[in-house]
């Protein structure tokens, strides 16, 4: 009996910082459960970031960087004329494409070399400009197909880059439930000078203009006003400007007794599980891998209506919605839950619950996308 040969699939994408940021982690979990007898993975960057190199992290496969840092540049040309000779060579049949530089450069040359091509969109496009539009446009027409995240993320995307929608296919982030089973970290209160029964809100985003941390602390502000022994808890990193920018505003409101800045970490969970109410202000998101992990652990969310954020979050029945900007409203839904416990918990069952009945878990991920690549291959 003969043994097929595993296809080989490319992963391309702009960087890669490990496993810990959103994109990142779900690429991680598509090269580590890929069946190995089915596919053939190549992993390759445009550029290493933050001197990550990869070491910390095993994979079944090696992380090849291509050290393209500005498109448009001779360098870039050469690179991806060098990458359509090695996806010939290695008779690479599919490429999936992760990131927005990729996106725009990858798709022709990828075509070039023989392979079909898939890029994926994980956000609403914040990033785009009328150059950038333009410039996917034309890369699309190499494209076989696209993977979004979200219901949202799959109608922005062909409304904006004028793709067709039946080239479009709806991957849910994928959030494995042993995930879950990660113990609260002993000593949290202690550490942060917390009180046993002190209300914690917190918000786990890296400290980024849009996720409007300034809503999120004037929201604080209004909530401390019936609520003075309540705490913030913010979770995420972010650059030297955005940081100050926050702290500053924080000094100013007078809060920096009853905030803290925890930083990136790479294991949220054990964290959040000190949480009595979760919230996410961003003004776009995709399909956030935040609220997704607020609802694996049982805590009441209170998030923006933007984006992705409604198809996970159902107002009024496993967290609340606000419109974006709206800082009263999201102070109102903060104290509500503070105030009446079981509701908040009523509230985070639901949510943990339909997290678990819904496409999230890891296998459905995978096997959707080896559904995607077969399809693929099989219309060649």
């Amino acid at each position: 009996m003969s043994i097929s040969r595993p296809q080989q699939l490319l992963i391309l994408m702009d960087f890669f910082i490990g496993p810990q940021g959103g994109t990142e982690r779900q690429v991680h979990e598509l090269i580590t459960n890929l069946d190995q007898q089915q596919w053939h993975i190549d992993f390759t960057v445009f550029r290493w970031e933050k001197n990550y190199r990869g070491e910390d992290v095993e994979y079944p496969v090696e992380i090849r960087s291509l050290d393209i840092r500005r498109l448009a540049s001779v360098r870039a040309l050469l690179q991806m004329v060098g990458l359509a000779r090695f996806i010939r060579k290695k008779r690479i049949r599919i490429v999936h494409i992760f990131f927005n530089d990729a996106a725009i450069l990858a798709p022709f040359f990828c075509k070039l070399g023989g392979a079909k091509v898939i890029t994926s969109r994980r956000d609403m496009g914040f990033w785009y400009r009328p150059w950038q539009l333009l410039a996917l446009r034309w890369s699309n027409l190499f494209v076989d197909q696209i993977v979004a995240n979200s219901e949202a993320v799959k109608e922005n995307t062909c409304r904006r880059e004028k793709f067709s929608p039946s080239k479009v296919t709806v991957i849910k982030n994928s959030c494995e439930a042993a995930t879950f089973l990660q113990p609260a970290q002993p000593g949290f209160r202690e550490q942060w000078g917390i009180g046993a029964g002190d209300p914690v809100i917190g918000m786990v985003a890296n400290i980024r203009r849009i996720k409007r941390y300034p809503d999120l602390l004037n929201a604080f502000t209004l909530v401390r006003q019936q609520h003075p022994r309540a705490w913030l808890i913010i979770v995420g990193g972010g650059g030297v400007q955005d940081v100050a920018e926050v702290f500053t505003l924080a000094l100013h409101l007078r809060l920096t007794d009853r905030v803290r800045f925890i930083g990136s970490i790479s294991q949220s969970i054990p964290v959040l599980k000190h949480f009595d109410v979760c919230v996410l202000c961003s003004e776009s998101e995709g399909l956030s891998n935040a609220i997704m992990e607020y609802m694996g652990c049982g805590k009441p969310t209170v998030c923006t209506a933007t984006g992705g954020n409604v198809e996970l979050i159902d107002h009024g029945q496993t967290g609340y919605l606000v419109p974006v900007g709206n800082v009263e409203q999201l102070a109102q839904y903060i104290v509500r839950l503070i105030e009446q416990p079981e509701l908040a918990a009523q509230l985070g069952k639901a949510a943990q619950e339909k997290l678990k009945s819904g496409p999230f878990s890891t296998r459905t991920s995978i096997q959707a996308h080896q559904d995607l690549y077969n399809k693929l291959l099989a219309s060649a």
